[in-house]
């Protein structure tokens, strides 16, 4: 199943897998900006550097948009709706540019965060950002929260992926119909089952004590002080 669901990580031994992976995600931060911001030269950047990646991490391109269905019909939509003057009711250029690099920085940011998960595993990041800790105690606790943090919501990104072809599975299993209705209930579906792991998630780091080690830090902060 790695090998299928977006956002899945492709093992390999490419360059783009032994770069840290602060410095990944760095890049992605960059360009996913720069499409969305600097348009239409940004977004030209932005799609030619993860070409570019993707044939050094030996990732075909095509295979970077694997369940971008949703994307792609955000996208047009945001085209169709910034095109559209209400007041009076017709078409503008400069509505349909504004749809058009949204759109665009959309689908950019979508295929970099799937480049990203790729080459990157979440322990990666971890350690990678956990390497950047400070002398100061309360600065390097402060980080590593932050770390923790971004690890775990990166995560969901691709889990949501899995859930949703899980449900996507199950629903094509039990001769459902494409359409709204499908639609509607792989929704439901993944929305249910993206709580629930949440909410197992919090569980988890409650029995780790990862809310009575702050504590603790806290306790000795104030005593040394």
């Amino acid at each position: 199943m790695a090998g299928l669901t977006p956002y899945a990580y492709k093992a390999g031994n490419s360059f783009l897998h032994r770069l840290p992976a602060r410095v990944k995600l760095l890049c992605l931060l960059v360009i996913s900006g720069s499409a969305f911001v600097f348009f239409p030269f940004g977004v030209g950047f932005s799609f030619a550097f993860i070409a570019a990646a993707s044939c050094t991490a030996a990732i075909p391109l095509r295979s970077l948009y694997r369940g971008s269905g949703f994307i792609v019909f955000m996208a047009i939509t945001m085209i169709i709706f910034r095109s559209l003057s209400w007041e009076p009711l017709g078409f503008t250029i400069a509505g349909f540019r504004e749809g058009l690099g949204f759109a665009l920085g959309l689908l950019a940011a979508f295929a970099g965060c799937a480049l990203f998960f790729s080459v990157t595993t979440m322990q990666e990041l971890k350690e990678s950002l956990d390497s950047l800790r400070p002398p100061n105690p309360a600065l390097a606790r402060l980080i590593s929260r932050f770390t923790v943090g971004v690890t775990l919501m990166l995560g969901f990104m691709p889990r949501f992926f899995e859930i949703w072809e899980d449900a996507e599975t199950a629903y094509k299993a039990r001769a459902g119909k494409n359409g709204a209705r499908k639609l509607v209930f792989l929704t439901g579906v993944a929305i249910e089952r993206m709580i629930q792991l949440a909410v197992e998630t919090a569980v988890a780091l409650d029995m780790r004590g990862f809310e009575q080690s702050d504590a603790l830090f806290l306790q000795r902060g104030k005593t040394s002080a």
